[in-house]
């Protein structure tokens, strides 16, 4: 990464001002890698004053040569330059379009696991495409504005304020996850099982999530002697994870800690009963693979493993009944919604 912006910064140096133009044209399944790109060519082209406006590829286009003829017609709006992302999983690339030439390129994104420098890559490509050929001239201020394509029924929006409202949008991304839960302890008190709803907001510019989760589930019961224990617990976590994406795939890992609302309610024979409520703390971490479906959905495997600290131990007639344990063990299969 440094010798990209070494080289940026050398080219930058030298390059004077172009009245060129960039047109990113949006696919549906392409959100985080058109996000990356459009990030890298507002850094990499910034001194260039070089407009880029973005607008969508008609969901009917599905072939290359429907796509191609999408392009042209960028080019037809004075668009010097029109990119758009293709390819599947296993060869993603970037189609590039110089309208002047009507040449095409495919620049494949390399390296695949690591796609800020692969964004970065291909920004530095088409500054190269923009700057072979670009006009002499300077003066004005620096700074590349984005735009996005107005709607055929409404007026073009101004510039003013429109970068900010691109890239504020997709600098994080929502998820919603719904999961069954299985859960047991080191001691024996019984195994749970249950709902887990996890909540993460994830920075679309650095692999890392921000996780809350909460679950309930069964209560567990202990009896003898006519004696009735039922212990319910509901915990809630937060989790800061790493994530790393191969293709469709997303590995994720880190700690986690989590507040434990635990009660127990006791009932004797005679019909007397009590309660008590007690609050613990989980230290652990949280681990899941998901496995992206579709633009809008994945599937979802989490593990939490975590410590109780204090441990929470229930008597009934004199003896341990019911115990929370020292180690809690969470196993959660679900579907992940993103937003």
């Amino acid at each position: 990464m440094l010798a990209l912006l070494i080289v940026h910064w050398l080219v930058a140096a030298t390059t004077p001002a172009a009245e060129e133009s960039v047109w990113l044209l949006e696919r549906a399944n392409w959100q985080r890698e058109e996000t990356a790109l459009l990030e890298a060519l507002r850094i990499y082209t910034r001194d260039l004053k070089v407009p880029i406006t973005i607008s969508a590829i008609p969901s009917q286009a599905e072939t290359r040569e429907d796509q191609r003829a999408v392009a042209r017609t960028r080019c037809a709006s004075d668009a010097s330059i029109v990119v758009w992302f293709s390819g599947d999983s296993t060869t993603p690339g970037l189609l590039v379009l110089r309208c002047v030439s009507e040449k095409e390129y495919w620049l494949p994104l390399l390296p695949a696991e690591d796609l800020d420098l692969a964004a970065q890559t291909l920004a530095l490509k088409i500054r190269g495409l923009l700057t072979e050929a670009a006009p002499g001239g300077a003066g004005g201020q620096a700074g590349t504005s984005v735009a996005r394509e107005p709607a055929p029924t409404q007026k073009a929006a101004p510039k003013v304020g429109s970068e900010t409202a691109v890239l504020v949008r997709r600098n994080l991304d929502i998820e919603v996850g719904l999961a069954y839960a299985f859960g047991a302890a080191d001691a024996f008190s019984g195994l749970r099982e249950g709902a887990l709803l996890r909540l993460a907001v994830v920075s679309m510019r650095w692999p890392i999530a921000l996780e809350v989760d909460g679950a309930v589930s069964t209560s567990v019961v202990s009896g003898a002697g006519g004696y009735r224990l039922t212990m319910s617990e509901i915990p809630i976590g937060v989790a800061l994870s790493a994530r790393m994406t191969l293709a469709s795939w997303t590995l994720s890992c880190g700690p986690r800690v989590s507040l434990h609302l635990v009660q127990a309610d006791g009932v004797s024979p005679d019909g007397r009963s009590g309660s008590t409520t007690n609050l613990s703390t989980g230290l652990g971490a949280l681990e899941q693979v998901r496995y992206r479906a579709s633009k809008a959905a994945s599937l979802s495997l989490s593990l939490s493993n975590e410590a109780i600290v204090p441990r929470r131990r229930f008597t009934l007639d004199g003896r341990d009944r019911l115990d929370v344990g020292l180690f809690q063990w969470t196993l959660a299969a679900g579907v992940v919604l993103h937003f």
